[in-house]
């Protein structure tokens, strides 16, 4: 079977929405289709709902070997945002009506790392976490994951 960065990303997306961490507590799962400036992250809010747990397809590489097999690397990125009207630590550490971010991390990481998802691809491997935006009652987090498989020419 040959993959493509929409197969993997739909699967990723069905493990989130159906994870007992992440899919539970999130009120938005969903696939971004948003801008990366300070405005458009600012404004995640006025389109998805908080916490939210939100899925980006980055970018693909190939590198073809002399038995025209292709590796080809994906890279996938999970961002985590979270709003709270208590301020950045309330927003970050969580409180009783919000998870906070940095659970949100915690359970990404504990959901995806080394996730499995195509018997002829390799496990998801944990490629960092960013901060993306941050003001007095916002955070969004980017986790990245990276996956290849082989196909051939």
């Amino acid at each position: 079977m040959a993959l493509d960065p929409i197969q993997v990303q739909d699967a990723l997306l069905a493990l989130v929405q159906g994870s007992l961490t992440l899919g539970a507590y999130c009120k938005t799962v969903a696939v971004y289709q948003g801008g990366f400036s300070p405005e458009a992250l600012a404004t995640v809010g006025q389109v998805y709902r908080y916490p939210a747990a939100l899925l980006v397809y980055d970018s693909s590489t190939g590198e073809l070997n002399p038995s025209r097999v292709t590796r080809i690397t994906e890279r996938h990125n999970l961002l985590l945002a979270d709003q709270n009207y208590r301020g950045i630590a309330g927003v970050l550490r969580g409180d009783a009506q919000n998870i906070g971010v940095h659970q949100m991390l915690i359970d990404a990481r504990g959901l995806l790392l080394g996730k499995q998802l195509f018997s002829d691809a390799s496990s998801l491997r944990f490629e960092g976490e960013t901060l993306l935006y941050s003001d007095s009652s916002l955070v969004i987090y980017q986790s990245s994951y990276s996956i290849y498989y082989f196909h051939t020419v």
